[in-house]
Parts: structure tokens; sequence; C-alpha cells
């Protein structure tokens, strides 16, 4: 029997890039549906800026600490009111608008490069 050789590619993606690249991603997954709800964002723009900079600062916690990133996450979601599913909602809404989607990014990057040491 031949010997299996397990290869794995490790991606030089951390930080906000991952968030950056995922909401991209779905925002040309969700750019065609009309048949999802657009009246009420699921969570408000405000809300979607401070998520995604807490967001930001826990996965680099976690990377620094080592301490579990999805209990850290969840933590920042249940702090504002939010679970996955609903932050998952609010991504794919915003993601279908780009203009807001921008303006929430810009916001959260501002508030990141603020919050540098």
């Amino acid at each position: 029997m031949a010997a299996r050789n397990d290869i794995s590619i490790t991606l030089p993606v951390s930080g906000w890039w991952w968030i950056a690249l995922l909401l991209v991603g779905l925002s040309f997954l969700f750019a065609g549906c009309s048949f999802l709800n657009d009246d009420e964002p699921p969570v408000s723009q405000e809300t979607m800026v401070q998520l995604i900079v807490e967001l930001n600062l826990v996965e680099a916690r976690a990377t620094y600490t080592g301490e579990p990133i999805d209990s850290l996450r969840d933590s920042v979601l249940s702090a504002y009111g939010v679970n996955r599913e609903l932050y998952a909602e609010a991504v794919e809404y915003y993601a279908r608008r780009s203009r807001e989607f921008t303006n929430i990014y810009d916001r959260a990057l501002d508030s990141l490069s603020i919050n540098r040491p």
C-alpha cells in the first residue's frame, strides 16, 4: 500500500484581511439576489463598524495569546446583542450595498488606525 502524502497550504492572510475577503466574496455571491428582504438592515451601520473593529482586535489578541478565537468572537457578538446568524445576515445585507459596505469598512479601518499603539 502506498504512503499517503498530505499537503497543507498556509495562506499569508491574517487580521482584517480575512474579513474583507469574506465580505468581497459574499458581495459577488449575493449581488443578484433580489428575492432577499431589502427593507431594514439586520444590524445598524454603526454597530457593524464597531463589530468589525472589535472582531479584528480579538483576532489579533487570539493570534498573540493563543486564546480560542471562536469564544472571543462569540463574546464580542454577544456584547452587541448579535449572534453568528444575525451577523452573517448583516454581512450579506451590506455586501449587496457597495456604498454602505465601503463606508462601513472605511470607518472601521479608520478606527483601527487610530487605535494603533
